[in-house]
């Protein structure tokens, strides 16, 4: 009688294994076809986008705009994976640019993501030790990973030098003052989703993607109005 007892639980155990599995696999499913579906409206509606004529007020530093460069402003979601869909995006082109290309990663972190807030601190934390870029690649590289890998591995992963001391700043609730400067100006600016892309001026409806994203910065580069057929200006 022991036995059988025994014999159930370990079943019942299995059948509760079988159903979490299930549910992640389901919830994987939606979020690839989340994603899909995501891609296909921002694709297909390459004349969405409207001209904030204040934008150049978003840089904390107006100097980063020189004649003819490229200025990428993103507001942006580390738990988001509309955000690491255009990550992907604009690596390749932050390549081809080199230095005509300035990116600007502005945090605006979800209140539903419960672990973007702490990504965006640890990006910060990092940035006293000059790996604030390599931090969001790890972070966007290794998404799914949130939660699960340590965060003293995902900082060893970007070569964080004093991870001692990333690890100190990560645990002080002091709120950062980047990061909540980035949450108001997204707030002012009227940013419910992300990404919201801002490419000098031009603000996309969506996740901007390829050729649509190179496609305007071509024009850029030329001089030429990526959007004739323009939406009406922001303030």
């Amino acid at each position: 009688m022991a036995q059988g007892v025994s014999v159930g639980a370990i079943l019942e155990r299995a059948a509760t294994i079988v159903a979490v599995l299930a549910a992640a696999t389901t919830a994987a499913v939606l979020v690839r076809r989340e994603l899909r579906t995501h891609r296909t409206v921002a694709a297909s509606a390459p004349e969405q986008a409207e001209y904030v004529s204040n934008w150049k007020q978003l840089l904390p530093d107006s100097g980063v705009v020189r004649q003819g460069s490229i200025v990428v402003i993103e507001f942006s979601d580390l738990e988001c994976p509309f955000c690491r869909a255009f990550h992907e995006t604009l690596e390749p082109v932050a390549r081809k640019l080199g230095s005509r290309l300035h990116h600007e990663f502005m945090h605006f972190p979800i209140p539903a993501h419960r672990l973007a807030m702490p990504a965006a601190r640890a990006v910060e934390c990092a940035r006293a030790q000059d790996r604030a870029t390599a931090m969001v690649d790890v972070l966007f590289a290794l998404q799914d990973s949130l939660g699960v890998k340590p965060w003293a591995d995902l900082a060893d992963s970007a070569d964080v030098s004093s991870p001692g001391e990333l690890f100190e700043c990560f645990r002080d609730p002091t709120p950062v003052a980047r990061i909540e400067r980035d949450i108001a100006l997204g707030q002012k600016l009227g940013v419910r989703g992300t990404p919201t892309v801002i490419v000098n001026g031009w603000r996309f409806a969506g996740t901007p993607r390829e050729p649509l994203f190179s496609q305007t910065i071509s024009y850029l580069l030329e001089g030429k109005d990526p959007f004739p057929k323009r939406l009406s200006h922001a303030p």
